[in-house]
C-alpha cells in the first residue's frame, strides 16, 4: 500500500477519487499486481497505516537521507505551511499571507535541509507564531540530525532576541531577515563580491552589532539598486556571500509548497473527521475582536469630527461614545479558552492527512533525485525536466523477465531529444544493479527507439 500511493502520486492520482478514472487492472500492472486497490480500499488501508507506528515511518526514512547527506542537515529551513479550509466545521482562523486575508485554517511547520529536502512536518494543534515554532520543532528535528551544531534559516516571523539566545545555547545557529528598523548603511559602504552562483557582483556590508537583549550578531546588509536587506546570523566562519545567498535559498520552500499544492495536491482533505480542540488552550476571544471594531470605528469618527473642528457638541457626544465602547471592550478578556467559548472550534484529524503529505514528500524526494540526474543530458532541465520525468512515468511500455533479468522498455518520447535524454537517464539507472523485490532479477531499463532500446514501435 506505501508503494502504492508514492507510485500513483508520481502519476499525479493526487486523491483516492482520481482511481475511479482508471482500470484497476490497468493501474495494478504498476505495482506488479492482478489489480490496484480501489477508492474505499485505499482510504481503508491509509487509516490503518496511520493508526500505526507512521510517524515513526516517516522520520526514519528521513533519518536515513540525514545519514547519508549530513553536510545538507548542518542548514535547517523552517517555515510554516497554512491550509485553507473550506468545509462547514469551525476552525480557528489564521492568517494566509498568499492571499492576503484570515480565514479558517490548519497549518503545518515544516523542516527543509540545505539542498532544499523536506526532513520534518509537524501539523500545529494551534496557530501560533513561527517564533514559538522554533524551538520544539528544533528538538522534534535532533531526532532526525542528531546532536551536532546547526544552523536554524527561517523568515521575519521568528524574530525573537530571546529565542535567538535559547537556540544559540542550544547548538543551533540563527539566520533570518533582520526585522523593523534599523539604521540605513551609507551607500560608499558597500563591497562588491562574486556571485555565489554567478552573474553580476553583489553589494554587500559586513558587520557585527548587539541586539536588545546584549547578544552580539553579525549583520550583513544587500544593496540591490536603492533598497537594503539587512540578514542577521550568528554564525562567523563563513563569508558573506554564502551567507547571503543560504538566507536567499529560503524561497526553496516557498517553490516547494506550490509545486506541491499544484502537482500533489499538498492542501487537499484526506478525511473528513474532526477532533476536539484542548479545552484549555487560550485563542483570540472572537467578542473582544467585536467589540474593539466598534471602537476603531468610533475613534475615526471621533478624529473626522475634531479633524474638521466645525460641531463641539458632536464633538463631545463622540467623545463619550469612544469612551463608553473602550469601556465595553476591556470589559471582556483579550484572549479566552476554547472550551469556555460559545462555540468551541474543532481541529481536522492529522494522523492520516500527516502520513499522506510524508508520503507525497517522499514522492517529491525521489522525482528530484531523477530531475537531478536527467540534469547532465537534458540542455532544457531546468524548464522541462520535472515534465519530461512527468510524461516518463505516464509512458506505455513493456516487461520482459530474461534470464537474471526484469527489463523496463519504454515508449518513445513526444520528440528524438527527449527519447535520448531520458535513455541516458535509464542507463543511470541501470548501472544501480537493482533487484526487483522478492527476486534475483536485476532491473534494467531502455527507451524504445534509442541504441539501448531496440526498434521503434510502428
Amino acid at each position: 500500500m506505501l508503494t502504492a500511493i508514492i507510485l500513483f502520486s508520481l502519476l499525479r492520482l493526487k486523491r483516492p477519487e482520481h482511481l475511479k478514472e482508471f482500470a484497476p487492472s490497468e493501474l495494478g500492472r504498476v505495482l506488479g499486481l492482478d489489480r490496484a486497490p480501489e477508492v474505499k480500499t485505499w482510504r481503508r488501508k491509509l487509516h490503518r497505516l496511520a493508526e500505526g507506528a507512521s510517524d515513526e515511518l516517516i522520520a526514519g526514512v528521513a533519518r536515513r537521507r540525514a545519514e547519508a547527506h549530513p553536510e545538507a542537515v548542518a542548514w535547517l529551513y523552517m517555515d510554516g505551511h497554512v491550509r485553507v479550509y473550506h468545509g462547514k466545521e469551525r476552525l480557528p482562523q489564521t492568517h494566509i499571507a498568499r492571499m492576503r486575508i484570515s480565514a479558517p485554517a490548519s497549518q503545518d511547520i515544516w523542516v527543509h535541509d540545505g539542498d532544499g529536502n523536506p526532513v520534518l512536518l509537524v501539523t500545529q494543534e494551534a496557530h501560533p507564531s513561527l517564533a514559538s515554532a522554533l524551538m520544539p520543532m528544533l528538538e522534534d528535528a535532533r531526532d532526525i540530525v542528531g546532536p551536532g551544531r546547526v544552523t536554524v534559516v527561517f523568515d521575519r516571523g521568528g524574530w525573537s532576541p530571546p529565542l535567538f539566545q535559547k537556540l544559540f545555547n542550544a547548538k543551533a545557529d540563527i539566520l533570518t531577515y533582520r526585522k523593523g528598523a534599523c539604521e540605513p548603511i551609507p551607500e560608499d559602504a558597500f563591497l562588491p563580491y562574486p556571485a555565489p552562483r554567478g552573474g553580476p557582483d553583489w553589494l554587500l556590508h559586513d558587520m557585527c552589532t548587539r541586539l536588545g537583549n546584549g547578544l552580539w550578531v553579525r549583520q550583513i546588509t544587500r544593496l540591490v539598486g536603492t533598497h537594503q536587506t539587512p540578514i542577521v546570523t550568528t554564525r562567523q566562519d563563513l563569508s558573506a556571500p554564502e551567507m547571503a545567498q543560504r538566507m536567499f535559498d529560503r524561497w526553496r520552500q516557498e517553490n516547494f509548497f506550490k509545486y506541491m499544492r499544484q502537482e500533489f495536491d499538498l492542501d487537499g482533505l484526506v478525511e473528513y473527521a474532526k477532533e476536539a480542540e484542548d479545552p484549555l488552550r487560550e485563542c483570540p476571544n472572537p467578542e473582544w475582536k467585536r467589540r474593539d471594531k466598534l471602537y476603531q470605528k468610533a475613534r475615526k469618527v471621533q478624529t473626522k469630527i475634531l479633524v474638521e473642528g466645525k460641531d463641539p457638541a458632536a464633538l463631545e457626544a463622540a467623545n463619550v461614545r469612544v469612551e463608553e465602547l473602550h469601556r465595553q471592550r476591556d470589559e471582556v478578556s483579550r484572549r479566552i479558552e476554547v472550551g469556555k467559548m460559545e462555540k468551541p472550534t474543532v481541529r481536522l484529524a492529522a494522523r492520516a492527512k500527516n502520513l499522506l503529505d510524508g508520503l507525497k514528500a517522499i514522492s517529491w524526494q525521489l522525482e528530484t533525485d531523477l530531475f537531478r540526474a536527467l540534469s547532465p543530458f537534458y540542455r532544457r532541465n531546468a524548464e522541462e525536466g520535472r515534465t519530461l520525468l512527468t510524461a516518463a512515468f505516464r509512458s506505455r511500455g513493456r516487461l520482459e523477465v530474461l534470464p537474471g533479468e526484469l527489463r523496463v522498455t519504454l515508449a518513445p518520447q513526444s520528440s528524438p531529444h527527449r527519447s535520448r535524454a531520458l535513455a541516458a537517464l535509464c542507463e543511470v539507472l541501470t548501472e544501480t544493479a537493482t533487484l526487483f523485490p522478492g527476486t534475483n532479477l536485476r532491473l534494467t531499463y531502455a527507451v524504445e527507439g534509442t541504441p539501448s532500446g531496440g526498434p521503434a514501435a510502428t
